[in-house]
C-alpha cells in the first residue's frame, strides 16, 4: 500500500479515536477517554511519520532526476496573521 494511504488510514483511525474519547468523557468514563485519546496520538504519529516518508521520498526523487526548476517553483509561501512569509 502506498505511504500517502497508509497515512489517511492512521489518520481515520485517529480521529475515530478521538471522537471515541471524546464521547467515553462526556459518558463519565474518564479512564477509557485516556486509553482512547492515547491511542489517537499513537495513530497520529504514526501517519505523521508516514507523511515525512513519503515527502522525503517525492524530494529524494525530485532531487536524483535533477528537476530543481520544479523544486523552485513548487515551494509556497504563505503570509501568517502578523504578516511574516512562512513555508
Amino acid at each position: 500500500m502506498a505511504l500517502r494511504a497508509q497515512a489517511n488510514q492512521e489518520g481515520d483511525a485517529m480521529a475515530r479515536c478521538f471522537q471515541q474519547s471524546h464521547d467515553a468523557y462526556a459518558r463519565g468514563d474518564g479512564a477509557g477517554a485516556k486509553q482512547l485519546s492515547n491511542q489517537g496520538h499513537e495513530h497520529q504519529h504514526k501517519m505523521e511519520s508516514l507523511n515525512k516518508q513519503a515527502s522525503d521520498w517525492i524530494f529524494v526523487g525530485m532531487w536524483s532526476r535533477g528537476n530543481f526548476r520544479f523544486l523552485q517553483f513548487s515551494y509556497v509561501h504563505v503570509r501568517s496573521e502578523n504578516n511574516k512569509v512562512c513555508t
